[in-house]
Parts: C-alpha cells; structure tokens; sequence
C-alpha cells in the first residue's frame, strides 16, 4: 500500500511522525480508540469481506462500523464519517457495486475532489483515505504527488495582538446600528465560526430568565462539528441582545439572530454565507477605519484570553462550540454555566478590560455613546455642556459611594 506523504510538508528533526498526520488517520495517541477484537476477542469480524457484486448502499452501515472500530483518533471519527457520506451522495455511488467501486475508485475520488476548494484537499484527502483503508479495505489508489499536486497545508491563524484588539474595542461603542454592535461584540466575546454558528444561531438558542438573556445554548444543530455550544452570556452584551431583539421583526424561535444584510443595510430573512459574512465585516472594518483583523482571528484572541483567565479546557471548548462533544454530558450543564461566570464575570472583553464599565483608556461607555450621538446631530451642542456636567456629577456620587465604608 503506497504511503502518502504531502509534498510541501515541513520536515524538521524529529517529526517523523508528520507524514502520518493528518493524511493517515492514525496517531499514537491516548485518546485513539483500540480495534474492536469481537465477542471472540479474535476480531473475526474485522477481517469478514464483503460481497464484492453488493451495492454500496446495502454495506455502508458495515463499513462505517469496521472503520469507527479501527485505530482512528475519537474525535475524527465523526468528521471522516460525514465526509464519507458526502462523497457517496455527491458521485452517486450508493447503487454502484463494490467491485466496480474498486475498479473506479481513483477516478470518483478525483472527480469528487474536483467539485471542492483546493484549501478541503488536506482534510477531504484524509477522510477518503482513512476510510479505503480501514472502512472499505480497499488500497489506497491516489498518488498525491502525481494526481493531485501540492496540498495546501492548513495555516494556524496567528493570535492578534492587543494593540490591535484595544483599536477595535475604542471604535465598537461609537457603533449605533443594534444589529451592527451585536455582530461585532459577539466576535470578540465568543469568537464563534462565522460561517457556522453566527450564520445559523436563532433566537431559539437564547435562553431568557426573567426578561435578561443569560446563555447561548445550541445543541444537535449543523455546525462545522457535532460540538454544542454552551456559553454564558456575559452582562455588556445582554443588554445588546435586548437592544437588538426589540429593534428586529423577524425574533420567532426559528428565525436567525443575524439574518442576511447587504452591504448597503436591507436584512431578508434567509443565511449569510461565509463570503457574505466576511464581505459585511470588512464594510464594518472600513467604516470604522480599524485595524486589519478577521473573524478567525477574534477566535484565536478570545481563547488566548479565556487561557489568561485560567479557564478550564472543556469550558474553553465547548464556548467556543469545540471538539468534546462526544464526551459532553447534559447533566453538566447548570455547573458549566455557573463555571464560566465564576471565571469570567464580565466576559471575555471585560477580563481583557479589567472592568465591566469602563473601556480601554478608561472612558466610561456613556461619554463615547455621547460622542457618538454629537456627531450624528441627534444631540445640539448646545445641550452637551449640561449632559457632561450631569454625567460628571454621577460619576463622582459613585466614586464617594465607593470610597465611602
């Protein structure tokens, strides 16, 4: 059987193990699940051949069973299994024998590989493999270097730096639009998938306590992954999420938080897609003339920051909609929820801040929610000197509060 190695992979002193990860599925892991050696213990099922003039669609249960008993790490099993399926349902394989299956193997999969982003290739490759190999006992056809070409190994985003986060964090207050600072605040807070969670989250998976949203709950949807997304809603942004549901029309349990919405402010009542999410933040980033920054990059902030915050690993995870959702059990919940509030009071943004009420440089949200409203007209001028000398008082009767014993 011919041993695929990338051609463009990094090959530095002792990473031998490399060439087998990702595109072998095997990994000498811990948490690799062991062969299932059957009743006998003699794993005579794992050795059973199939009928080779058996169509595809009447074995496929079997198949998947033998390759999910096989030394595939725990949590690419799932993945590799939604991949396989795919690849059944985009060729039209499912009453296509066996044997004809083997004759043709190497064309359907570059045929299949061909309907797809070459940047997939990586994991698509590895899924395909993994299955010929353990699933279908089928060798492994593909030349990678021959048939495919170079492979696009998968760039770690690079966390942003601080400088950069504090400029976002200056302009997102002076941000009217409800729909606009909710889409941004929740970046930052959660850092969630675009294209995944912040395109199919509804108004379904907030939970409302007494009028107050207090956790974004989503489980058994079609993420990227089968992970639930379990997160705090921390009190900055409830009042966001209030902002917006009362501002919006379209608030049914079914109906999405952040509906599709031109560049130009017209919402319909259908899905962003990755591209037009991306558009519509890039519009956003050059309004506020911030710094270069992208959705993926918010991710890998706010968990960078969630680790700063000693937060646990499985409750980084799962707010983050992450990888344990095969061990993640329901009856966790409330503990988990109760958890992360314990660890971040006020958020992601407010450890990052060092407080819920004040903004980087320590400018209170009402001054800079001021500003904002000067410079739209909504306020006269004339009126601004009595506002601040209102504020300013408030301030100081809450700084002599707090002094006060």
């Amino acid at each position: 059987m011919m041993n695929i190695k990338c051609p463009d992979a990094d090959t530095h002193a002792g990473d031998e193990e490399r060439d087998n990860s990702p595109l072998d599925g095997r990994a000498n892991d811990p948490e690799v699940s062991k062969p299932d050696s059957g009743q006998n213990g003699t794993g005579e099922e794992q050795q059973t051949s199939f009928d080779e003039n058996a169509s595809l669609k009447s074995v496929i249960e079997k198949v998947i069973q033998r390759h999910n008993t096989s030394r595939i790490l725990l949590k690419s099993k799932d993945d590799y299994t939604g991949v396989f399926k795919n690849f059944i349902r985009v060729m039209k394989l499912e009453d296509v024998t066996l044997k004809d299956l083997k004759r043709n193997l190497k064309q359907y999969i570059l045929e299949y590989l061909a309907t797809k982003k070459k940047w997939s290739y990586w994991r698509l490759v590895s899924a395909l493999k993994s299955y010929c190999e353990f699933g279908l006992q089928i060798p492994w056809p593909i030349s990678m270097k021959r048939d495919v070409g170079r492979l696009q190994r998968h760039q770690i985003k690079e966390t942003p730096r601080d400088n950069i986060i504090d400029e976002w964090l200056r302009k997102i207050p002076l941000v009217d639009d409800a729909y606009d600072r909710l889409f941004l605040e929740m970046h930052f807070e959660y850092g969630f998938r675009s294209h995944s969670h912040f395109a199919k989250l509804r108004w379904k998976h907030i939970r409302w306590e007494m009028g107050e949203p207090t956790a974004v709950i989503a489980q058994d949807e079609d993420f990227k992954t089968i992970s639930p997304v379990i997160a705090d809603i921390p009190p900055y942004l409830r009042e966001g999420i209030k902002r917006w549901h009362d501002a919006t029309s379209l608030k049914s349990d079914e109906d999405l938080i952040f509906p599709w919405r031109s560049r130009k402010g017209p919402i319909e009542s259908r899905q962003h897609s990755r591209a037009s999410i991306r558009q519509y933040w890039l519009k956003l980033q050059r309004r506020l003339e911030a710094p270069s920054l992208s959705p993926g990059r918010c991710r890998s902030w706010a968990k960078s920051t969630m680790r700063r915050a000693e937060v646990d690993w499985k409750l980084r995870e799962i707010r983050q909609g992450r990888d344990p959702a095969e061990s993640y059990d329901e009856c966790d919940l409330e503990d988990d929820l109760r958890d992360m509030r314990k660890k971040l009071p006020n958020g992601v943004l407010g450890f990052h801040r060092g407080s819920d009420n004040q903004l980087v440089d320590g400018i209170p949200r009402q001054w800079l929610e001021l500003y904002s409203r000067v410079m739209k007209g909504e306020v006269k001028l004339s009126d601004v000197t009595d506002t601040l000398f209102q504020m300013q008082q408030e301030a100081r009767s809450q700084d002599q509060n707090r002094i006060a014993p």
